[in-house]
């Protein structure tokens, strides 16, 4: 399984289907789902498993925010993530079944992904290049 998921993933980036950015984090849904059957098991295991930062808020603890910047730009990030998330998704259920994983990733293991990536990953814009939606 392992020949196929890489070669799904070459086929992912070269159709366009995901960019290197969301291959990682696809990447890294994969691999922390594998567990133990993961080749980056002990990297995995070393990284934060949760997050506290405002996207991983309750909507109790949004609240405390109201009539904050934090507040309009924590919702803004939430949405950006879930339409992210459900655009990706067709391509993390591929993924999944060729890694024969049982469980779908869930939003939150979405976010996880998405913010071991920004924690870990600087992005410098190329002011060449349009930008990113």
């Amino acid at each position: 399984p392992v020949v196929a998921l890489a070669e799904l993933y070459r086929f992912m980036l070269s159709n366009g289907t995901l960019d290197e950015e969301e291959a990682l984090i696809a990447h890294l849904l994969v691999e922390r789902a594998r567990g133990a059957d993961s080749h980056l098991q002990p990297y995995i295991a070393v990284l934060p498993s949760t997050f506290s930062t405002p996207i991983f808020y309750t909507a109790r603890e949004l609240n405390l925010l109201k009539g904050t910047p934090l507040m309009e730009a924590t919702t803004a990030k939430q949405q950006q993530l879930q339409e992210e998330f459900q655009r990706l998704r067709p391509a993390l259920q591929a993924l999944w079944r060729a890694a024969a994983l049982p469980d779908e990733p869930t939003l939150v293991d979405f976010a996880w992904a998405y913010s071991i990536y920004r924690s870990r990953a600087l992005y410098v814009p190329d002011t060449e290049a349009p930008p990113r939606p």
